[in-house]
């Protein structure tokens, strides 16, 4: 992993050359997963990037500092591009699995590109429907957080998006997800998080 890992070249760099280096990785967003992942790609193996890990494995390529002609960040991001933010329920699945790589995914742009992918989608939607009922997709928005439908509402707005998706978007989540928060009144921050967006 040395060659295409900037964290560990500096990390081996530091120690003596006859002593074991010990890396701390604690703070890897993706954890264990994303690490192992970045292994076998460090090591030609292969594994599947999906719409639930590719913004761990961004986010764990930029930690490892994988700098590289063909490195991991750049895998991912075509993936991104051609297939992982095309459809609805694939942006949103992305968009949901950056709320556990904060910051870290909003600094790399993931949770923007995200965000926006559904705002897009949404869009698509509302003027051409693709399935029936027309509406499916105000469904897919209440797996999301509050934070992430905000940043949702808000590339809906800056997409200047019709008033009337916007409307039926924000009603859709807070029927779907009001349900949900309020049934379980330990959160307090997502009660206020929902309230707020």
């Amino acid at each position: 992993m040395v060659p295409r890992c900037g964290y560990i070249r500096r990390a081996i760099a530091k120690e003596d050359p006859s002593a074991a280096v010990e890396l701390d990785i604690s703070a890897l967003p993706g954890g264990a997963d994303a690490f192992e992942k970045a292994a076998r790609y460090c090591y030609g193996a292969n594994f599947e990037i999906t719409a639930r890990n590719a913004a761990a494995l961004r986010c764990a390529a930029a930690f490892l500092d994988m700098q590289h002609p063909a490195d991991l960040a750049r895998r991912v991001d075509e993936f991104l591009a051609q297939a992982g933010l095309r459809a609805l329920p694939s942006a949103v699945t992305v968009l949901r699995s950056c709320e556990a790589l904060l910051p870290a995914a909003e600094e790399l742009g993931v949770v923007r590109r995200a965000a926006d992918a559904v705002a897009l989608r949404i869009c698509n939607e509302a003027l051409f429907p693709t399935r029936t009922p027309p509406g499916w997709w105000t469904t897919e928005l209440a797996a999301l957080s509050p934070a992430s439908f905000q940043k949702v509402a808000t590339a809906l707005r800056c997409r200047r998006a019709d008033p009337k998706v916007l409307a039926n978007a924000a009603s859709a989540y807070a029927e779907l997800a009001l349900a949900e928060v309020l049934a379980d009144p330990r959160d307090k921050e997502d009660q206020r998080a929902l309230v707020e967006s």
